[in-house]
């Protein structure tokens, strides 16, 4: 195991010991999340508490440890932000107008915010999402560790609100450890009603 990986080991166990009342095992099966819409899933993971796991607004779940495994699931309203913030804050912000394009560099622009580094997009595409057209993006970028991280994206509009799923780990073992699982999660979306 590699120095930065054990670094981030370390890191994220600190982090987890630190918290360790408010963290939940999830078991295997249908995951209603905080933001409106469920998933289902094949191994046990560990929830965050809303606002936990660098400020997203929804459902943040690792197997391993945010720096090497999260999931996060938010949804969002017209005027909304993906991460908490006041409304002065200059964070990106949703418009229910917003084209594709538009979409894709408003999530790149959200991981930025969370600390990412080089973040980019790559092979957009159609993709259903909680059961509506929505698009599917892997991203790549890098964690202010310089470790490089790779990502996929899911998002649908539904309702003027947009649900987003999305998976970062670092590219070496993490992010092909968790992708046919994320994947499944995708398919598995719906949304809560």
């Amino acid at each position: 195991m590699s120095a930065v990986i054990k670094r981030l080991v370390f890191a994220a166990l600190a982090a987890a010991l630190a918290g360790c009342a408010a963290l939940t095992a999830v078991e295997p099966g249908p995951l209603k999340t905080d933001a409106g819409f469920s998933v289902d899933l094949q191994n046990a993971w560990t929830r965050f508490p809303v606002g936990a796991g660098g400020l997203v607004k929804g459902t943040v779940i690792t197997r391993h440890g945010l720096p090497l495994n999260r999931i996060d699931m938010v949804t969002v309203a017209p005027g909304g932000t993906l991460v908490s913030a006041n409304k002065t804050a200059q964070v990106p912000r949703f418009r229910a107008d917003q084209g594709d394009i538009e979409l894709v560099e408003f999530v790149t622009a959200t991981l930025t915010r969370l600390g990412l580094a080089n973040v980019s997009a790559r092979n957009v595409r159609p993709a259903k999402f909680v059961g509506a057209p929505g698009l599917r993006f892997e991203v790549t970028g890098a964690y202010e560790s310089g470790l490089r991280l790779r990502g996929d994206v899911a998002l649908a509009k539904v309702d003027g609100k947009l649900h987003v799923m999305w998976l970062i780990a670092p590219e070496i073992h993490y992010f092909d450890a968790s992708k046919a699982e994320f994947d499944a999660m995708v398919a598995s979306s719906r949304l809560n009603g």
